[in-house]
């Protein structure tokens, strides 16, 4: 393809050589990855035009070319002005005062207020009013944005519905975030810590307490992961806890000294895989043996070359060094005599 791109073939076929299912032209030969690309084309022997244009004798092989046409020379006819968005797509709704259509009723509804010269937004801080509520919003944000009441209320201003504080009437977006705010007034703090006598508004600053302050106590160390969140399962010799399974599995091993995985280069054992692969990669990467078989040492399914030996975590990269060994090269470029693995 780097070679070839100029030759005539190549350039009269080049979805067959690129890649993919090639449909072919009965009449040229030409190919395409897609039948509908074969249909379009074969209207250029058939000179197939099925779409005629409403307003004048023109006819096209595909709708977007007369779309395309209508709009660029038709615009001005009273018909099409009148029914703009039929020609171009879709429903349209027709202003009462111009007759011009829209595809949506809102954009209809936003057209009809600059006849009526209606702006129902006004702005709290100023005289001036606005259309859409999106302009008032960007107003009030660009030009109020140090106004006292707007700082207090940002996000009344900015965005969504707001709750308001009943103390001090201060506005929120969310309700969990004024409940929250509502306990500065009220001194509310639901969560006690059981190890002392804090108490807080939230539950994580609770666990990040029972963290900071806590972690040497006895009863926290055994039970570690209950305190910091979810599931726990305790050990069975010292009663500590673990949120995973597997984590208790791996401390389990700190007493009963089992290690299950052993160095095929020397003595040494390890309790997780992961240690025995550092190892290995760590301390033994010069070793013969260990470069043959790079990754099958460094982690996932190797596959053996019935010839050397060497392993390979793909099976297509086991056949793509195989055949170093046959010398074979399937593959003949059609234009000249280049053959490739």
């Amino acid at each position: 393809m780097a070679k070839h791109f100029n030759d005539e073939r190549f350039k009269a076929n080049k979805d067959l050589y690129t890649g993919g299912e090639s449909y072919k032209c009965g009449t040229c030969n030409k190919e395409f990855k897609n039948k509908t690309h074969l249909h379009l084309h074969e209207m250029t022997h058939t000179g197939e035009k099925p779409y005629q244009c409403e307003f004048c004798e023109n006819k096209f092989r595909q709708k977007c070319h007369l779309k395309s046409h209508m709009v660029a020379k038709h615009f001005n006819d009273e018909r099409f002005k009148a029914n703009k968005d039929l020609y171009t797509r879709g429903v349209s709704y027709k202003c009462a005062t111009c007759n011009k259509e829209f595809k949506n009723k809102s954009h209809l509804h936003l057209h009809d207020m600059t006849h009526t010269g209606e702006k129902p937004y006004q702005c709290e801080f100023c005289e001036n009013k606005f259309r859409r509520k999106d302009y008032l919003r960007s107003h009030v944000m660009a030009k109020h944005f140090n106004d006292e009441r707007f700082k207090a209320n940002k996000d009344l201003y900015t965005r969504g519905v707001s709750y308001k504080c009943a103390t001090c009437n201060k506005e929120f977006k969310n309700k969990s975030h004024l409940h929250l705010h509502d306990m500065t007034h009220t001194g509310e703090k639901p969560y006690q810590c059981e190890f002392c006598k804090d108490k807080f508004r939230r539950k994580y600053h609770l666990k990040s307490h029972m963290v900071a302050k806590h972690f040497n106590d006895e009863r926290f160390k055994a039970n570690k992961d209950l305190y910091t969140g979810g599931v726990s399962y305790k050990c069975t010799t010292c009663n500590k806890e673990f949120k995973k399974k597997t984590n208790l599995h791996s401390h389990e091993m700190t007493h009963t000294g089992e290690k299950n995985y052993q160095c095929e280069f020397c003595e040494n054992k390890f309790r997780r895989k992961y240690h025995l692969r550092s190892h290995m990669v760590a301390k033994h990467f010069n070793d013969e043996r260990f470069k043959a078989n790079t990754d099958l040492y460094t982690g996932g399914v190797s596959y053996k070359c019935a010839t050397c030996n060497k392993e390979f975590k793909d099976k297509t990269h086991l056949r793509n060094h195989e055949i170093t060994h046959t010398g074979k090269k399937p593959y003949k470029c059609e234009f000249c005599e280049d053959k490739f693995e």
